[in-house]
Order: structure tokens, then C-alpha cells, then sequence
């Protein structure tokens, strides 16, 4: 039978029998009066009752018989210090010391390594990919970085050259552009000393015909640990970086993460690190507990702590199916007979 509906239609009758007696006839004979089968019996279901008094509470009538509330304990042996029972529990019965993991956003490179070793998906990677721009001069910065990284980037064309066939003999404008005295003129054509050189893509602005072949890289995407240090370290803007994770930047899921620390032997970057205080064990305040069931049903398979469920019963004889009881319970354990 539905719960509201059997309160409401209690109430109607209760309500609807008032107004017929008035206030000239006694509410306690006419309540006497009524057949014990109209009120559905109230039982304790001990299946989904977590013995957390709540019931006990609310009668007036001393109709709950209870040793007192659950008693709950944790585990040490198997507490992995994850959290979560504190996390839910509302009236903070929960001692535990801090420990939690956390990314170092400054290190994490994006790379996923770490990514495999969580079985519970607590690990958010901002992840992104770097790829060469058409307007790269090839100045070599990014090589530089990289090597200090994945060595991910590479020359495709190593030198400055001239396309003889292109250059028009107008050496003047390129070689007044060149700072360093690169380009002089040879058999009536340009001409690129790669002695002396720098690759700072000067002299490609001052060509009118495109007769100046720059030098340019690219990125080996398997080897690229998205560190993204070529990216900072390009004067010129040609590194393009794009996104492929849903975070903007990397962090660890309080309420997935279950503290088992194998992400950081996981990260190359050592950008994985624990931060930890207090030196005493976790541990349930009794006297702050309610019993509520709430730290019992979040730790993982039930592992860490462990319960001992009070015996609750109803005294038919003081009961007055009043529904409080019923009302008041969050786990379907008072049920109606």
C-alpha cells in the first residue's frame, strides 16, 4: 500500500470525525470505539532497519523498544583514508586525517600516463595537442624546449635557401633586412651564408617573390608529451595548441579518488604528490553519530567500516498509530501490517 496515501486517508477520517462529534462529545470514547481493524499494525522491517533511533525519537508513547542506537566503527587495518564517509556524514562524527592527492598543474604535462593506473576515474587530464603552423621561420626555439621533453620536434627543412629560379636580383631589400649580414649577392642573385644565419625570418617579409625558402619543423605526435613548453617558448606565435579533454585544467575527483596513491609511481612528471596531516588514526565519534547509515552505504564495498546494527521492535500495547514513526523513517523499515 502506498505510504501517503494510507497517512492521508488516517488523517481525513480523524479529521472528518471531529467535525461530526463537535465539542459536545468526548474524543477518547469515540477513538474506543473504533475497531483495531481500521489501523494497519506497525512493524519494524529488522531487513532495511539500520537501528538509528530516529523512530525512537519522534514517539511520545514509548512504543519503540531499542537498546540504544547502531553502533558504527572503522576499520584501520583497510581504511584508505579516501574521505567520502566524511564527505557524507551531516553532523561531522568523523575524525579522519587529512590525506588527499593533488595535481601540480605547473608539472602535469597532459601526457596521460597517470590516466591507466586509476580504476576509479578520479583522474581529470586537461590534455592538449600542439601542431606547426604554415607561418613557422624555423628559428629552432621549440627544438630547444622539446629536448628538454619528449624530443618530439624535428627539422623537415634544416637551412635557409634561395629559389634561384624566383629571385629577381633585388638583393638590396633582403639583404638591408637581414641583421646579420646573411645575404649578399651572388652571380647577379641572392645568396644565404647559413654560417651566419640566425633563421629570424627577416628577410622572408622583405621578399617580394617568395624567391627565400625558410627553414621549418614539425611535431612527431607519438612522441609529444603535451608538456606544451614549445608552445611558450615560440616568439612567433606558430605553435598551435587545441584541446581534447572536457577540463581546462588537471585535478583529482575528491569523491572518485579512493587515495590508494598508484597514480603517483604512474606520472613521469612526478607532478602527482600527497598532502597528509595528523598523526592520529580515523576514528567515529559516538557521540556525535546518529547512525544514520550514510558513511556505512559510501565506503567502498562496505570494507572499512564496520557496524553493529540495534534491535528495534514496537510495543503494540503502547502504540497508538500515530504514523509518526513511519513518517520519520528514511529506509522503509516501519512497515504497516
Amino acid at each position: 500500500m502506498d505510504k501517503n496515501n494510507n497517512v492521508h486517508k488516517r488523517r481525513a477520517f480523524l479529521q472528518n470525525g471531529l467535525k461530526v462529534i463537535g465539542g459536545s462529545v468526548l474524543l477518547g470514547p469515540f477513538l474506543n470505539s473504533c475497531t483495531d481493524s481500521f489501523y494497519n499494525t506497525l512493524t519494524i522491517d529488522e531487513a532495511n532497519c539500520i537501528g538509528c533511533g530516529d523512530c525512537d525519537e519522534v514517539c511520545n508513547y514509548s512504543a519503540i523498544i531499542t537498546n540504544g542506537v547502531s553502533n558504527y566503527a572503522i576499520n584501520v587495518s583497510v581504511c584508505t583514508l579516501c574521505n567520502w564517509c566524511v564527505e557524507v556524514c551531516d553532523d561531522q562524527a568523523i575524525l579522519m586525517p587529512t590525506k588527499s592527492y593533488t595535481i601540480n598543474t605547473k608539472k602535469c604535462t597532459g601526457c596521460n600516463d597517470c590516466v591507466p593506473s586509476c580504476d576509479y576515474g578520479a583522474l581529470k587530464i586537461a590534455s592538449n595537442q600542439f601542431a606547426i603552423k604554415s607561418g613557422c621561420v624555423g628559428c629552432g626555439d621549440c627544438i630547444t624546449a622539446c629536448n628538454n621533453e619528449g624530443k618530439a620536434i624535428a627539422y623537415v627543412v634544416s637551412e635557409y635557401s634561395v629559389r634561384r629560379g624566383q629571385c629577381h636580383g633585388c638583393v638590396q631589400r633582403c639583404s638591408g633586412a637581414c641583421k646579420y649580414g646573411a645575404i649578399s649577392s651572388k652571380d647577379g642573385r641572392a645568396y644565404i651564408d647559413t654560417s651566419k644565419c640566425t633563421k629570424c625570418g627577416d628577410c622572408l617579409k622583405a621578399c617580394d617573390h617568395g624567391a627565400i625558402k625558410n627553414a621549418y619543423v614539425t611535431i612527431d605526435q607519438d612522441k609529444c608529451t603535451h608538456c606544451g613548453a614549445c608552445y611558450e617558448d615560440c616568439s612567433y606565435t606558430q605553435i598551435e595548441k587545441s584541446g581534447n579533454s572536457d577540463v581546462d585544467q588537471s585535478y583529482i575527483e575528491r569523491m572518485e579518488c579512493t587515495n590508494c596513491g598508484d597514480c603517483i609511481s604512474a606520472c613521469p612528471e612526478e607532478a602527482i604528490f600527497l598532502e597528509q596531516s595528523g598523526e592520529y588514526s580515523p576514528e567515529i565519534d559516538n557521540d556525535q553519530c546518529t547512525a544514520c547509515g550514510k558513511c556505512y552505504d559510501v565506503c567502498t564495498e562496505q570494507v572499512a567500516i564496520d557496524r553493529t546494527v540495534a534491535t528495534v521492535s514496537i510495543n503494540q500495547t503502547n502504540c497508538l498509530k500515530c504514523n509518526k514513526c513511519f513518517d520519520v523513517c528514511k529506509y522503509d523499515a516501519v512497515i504497516m501490517g
